[in-house]
């Protein structure tokens, strides 16, 4: 049992407030601050060839039957659909979700969809299978009215942070954004574009849409920051902690953890009393961070689980300093490396994205019933399926909010669009092959809706952490060690 004799935590100074029109760099304060359309509709084009929409649509499948452990839907319900014609246009129109495809109207022109016990998106095509808009169903069936404001709720609820897939806290979510001045802004921005004729992903590509969301997106955290949102950096959640066992035994045990929400990868370098080198060692590439009741409770909801380890390497006989390095996504200012130790930090950023931004989305549209743990241990597999053909140069080039919301969009567009990622679902028992092509469908039909909006919150939490840090253990001579 390591005791808690010593303990030292690192600390983040305090984050800038998301506000809606500021000045200061890292705010999306308009259009021009996120040019979108192109680069992400190219990424999409270039990361999806027709033979890739191909492979995930035969990757992909209905997430009934899964067999195992049963369905992660757990229950289903039906819900009774409408359209609103003056604002959701096209003709042929259907809806389709993660377990029904292209459901036509009935007596009446309602829709009879099968939709998943949990709360998820579900899609409106036309009759040449583009977007038209969007709903999200409850998870306990009834009616479904598909129109302008339901539309921007489904590009809320696939905002991490926002969205969630338990069918309680989605309608506390849901509430809560209702209640937002900034929403019926954000609405009647998408009416506009919608009843004019355009299509679901066009609507959100306009600079007033985009405008109005990522102002309703702002308004929805900076209300909920100082309740149950942890966006702000002071937060006892973003922390990295390291204690000893024994602080007066020159060869302790030390443990780690990291509760904020992202990957760290670990270093630790030993040096002696003039400051040279004696070892630099990687710990770990990347030490699990947060983990939350539900994938939909990251950053917002309590913290379940964090991650653990422990260093028994140290053996201050044999030198006088032990420096443990963190690395990971981050925009603030950073401490120096120091000698010896370079800047490894790739795997720590992508499985960061794989879990707190990809997988949200990914529930968003599948409805499925996790818990959080579940869904974090799903991003070693994954991670491992992607790692060689996902770019990282755009989250390390970003130096504001905006410029990394942007990134995350980037590489999680990259994610969707790299077929082999739903190898792992399939492989977990998480999909099956009933409904192949409509998963693979909806998951692209989600990238070409999703905009930086979808991970303000996200990259305000991100931009606030150092990208490195150092806590070091040192050596006091017949007292022992001590932190700082």
């Amino acid at each position: 049992m390591v005791s808690s004799d010593i303990v030292k935590k690192f600390r983040y100074g305090s984050a800038p407030e998301l506000s809606v029109g500021s000045t200061e760099p890292g705010y999306v304060r308009s259009a021009s601050d996120v040019p979108i359309l192109y680069p992400r509709r190219l990424l999409l084009q270039q990361s999806v060839s027709l033979v890739g929409i191909g492979a995930i649509a035969a990757l992909g499948g209905s997430l009934l039957g899964c067999g195992g452990g049963g369905s992660p839907v757990g229950s289903t319900s039906t819900v009774t659909a409408s359209i609103n014609p003056a604002e959701v246009q096209g003709t042929g129109l259907t809806l389709t979700n993660s377990l029904a495809k292209d459901v036509a109207p009935g007596a009446g022109g309602t829709y009879n969809v099968v939709a998943s016990g949990q709360a998820q998106v579900v899609f409106v095509r036309d009759a040449a299978g583009k977007l038209r808009g969007a709903g999200v169903s409850s998870g306990h069936g009834g009616s479904l009215t598909i129109d302008a404001e339901s539309s921007t709720l489904a590009v809320l609820m696939a905002t991490p942070g926002i969205g969630n897939a338990d069918p309680k806290i989605w309608a506390s979510n849901k509430s809560a954004v209702l209640a937002l001045a900034e929403f019926l802004p954000a609405v009647a921005a998408v009416r506009a574009s919608l009843s004019g004729g355009a299509t679901f992903a066009d609507a959100l590509a306009t600079p007033a849409v985009i405008d109005a969301i990522s102002a309703c997106v702002q308004a929805y955290a900076n209300t909920r920051s100082r309740k149950s949102f942890a966006v702000l950096a002071g937060s006892p959640r973003y922390e990295s902690k390291i204690s000893v066992s024994d602080a007066k035994d020159p060869t302790p045990i030390i443990s780690i953890s990291n509760s904020s929400w992202r990957y760290v990868r670990i270093v630790r370098r030993t040096s002696n009393t003039n400051g040279a080198t004696v070892a630099v060692e990687q710990l770990n590439s990347a030490l699990g961070g947060a983990t939350g009741l539900s994938i939909g409770s990251i950053l917002s909801g309590t913290v379940a689980g964090q991650g653990e380890m422990i260093d028994v390497g140290t053996d201050f006989n044999a030198y006088s300093k032990a420096e443990y390095i963190f690395q990971s996504i981050g925009l603030q200012s950073s401490q120096p490396m120091p000698d010896g130790v370079d800047i490894q930090d790739q795997t720590a950023i992508l499985k960061s994205i794989i879990l707190y931004a990809f997988f949200p989305v990914v529930d968003a549209v599948m409805g499925i019933k996790a818990a959080g743990q579940t869904f974090a241990s799903m991003v070693d597999k994954v991670y491992s399926a992607v790692s060689g053909s996902v770019n990282l140069n755009s989250i390390h080039a970003a130096t504001t909010t905006a410029e990394l919301a942007k990134a995350i969009l980037d590489v999680v567009v990259s994610l969707i669009g790299i077929a082999v990622t739903f190898t792992v679902f399939s492989a977990a028992q998480w999909m099956t092959p009933a409904a192949e092509a409509t998963m693979g469908a909806l998951l692209l039909a989600s990238a070409l809706c999703l905009c930086p909006a979808n991970f303000l919150v996200v990259a305000h939490s991100w931009s606030s952490l150092p990208s490195r840090h150092i806590l070091t253990v040192t050596a006091t001579g017949t007292t022992g060690v001590t932190i700082s």
